[in-house]
């Protein structure tokens, strides 16, 4: 089953992660949509500002990802991980990879589970950035400078990308000073 991935799942480590076995890993590019963080989180716990990736159609847009050969009794894995199909539905595109045009699988959030003017926490963004190796230099920079997610440190109060640091069965927004501080 070929798969096409633009967000976290760029980074294999992550699709190990998720316990999805691929056979090939290549670059791809999706014409026709654009990239945009703006999949509510809606989870527990998670503040409202957060946002994950998200393809948009954009006649003139373009979405570089990877293109994965999934093993195919793992589909439901990753449509699990994907919350599939109340948050993110299931759709059939052709991507570009090479010199061939490839019909696979991607996922785009469905439209009541999205919002303006959200931000990817950093440590998402980073698994994204693991595409390094599979998209252009230009794209790259472009998703480097994505503006992160910004709250108060709920511990020392300074505004500034936090990260979410999970203890019992509370997630805590805290600096990196803060979270170093913790994790000692």
């Amino acid at each position: 089953m070929k798969y096409f991935a633009y967000g976290s799942n760029c980074s294999p480590a992550i699709l190990e992660k998720k316990r999805v076995a691929f056979t090939s890993a290549r670059p791809a590019v999706l014409a026709g949509y654009r990239l945009r963080f703006n999949k509510m989180a809606l989870r527990d716990g998670l503040p409202s500002g957060l946002g994950y990736a998200n393809i948009n159609e954009d006649c003139g847009g373009k979405v570089e990802g990877v293109l994965y050969e999934i093993v195919d009794q793992h589909l439901d894995r990753l449509d699990q991980s994907e919350r599939y199909p109340d948050h993110y539905g299931r759709i059939d595109v052709t991507v570009q990879s090479g010199l061939h045009a490839v019909r696979c699988i991607s996922y785009q959030a469905r439209h009541d589970k999205i919002a303006d003017g959200l931000r990817p926490p950093r440590e998402y963004l980073n698994h994204v950035l693991e595409a390094r190796d599979f998209v252009s230099w230009q794209y790259f920079e472009t998703l480097r400078r994505s503006e992160a997610f910004e709250d108060a440190c709920g511990c020392c109060g300074t505004m500034c990308e936090v990260h979410f640091v999970q203890e019992a069965d509370r997630v805590h927004m805290l600096c990196r000073a803060c979270t170093e501080t913790r994790q000692r």
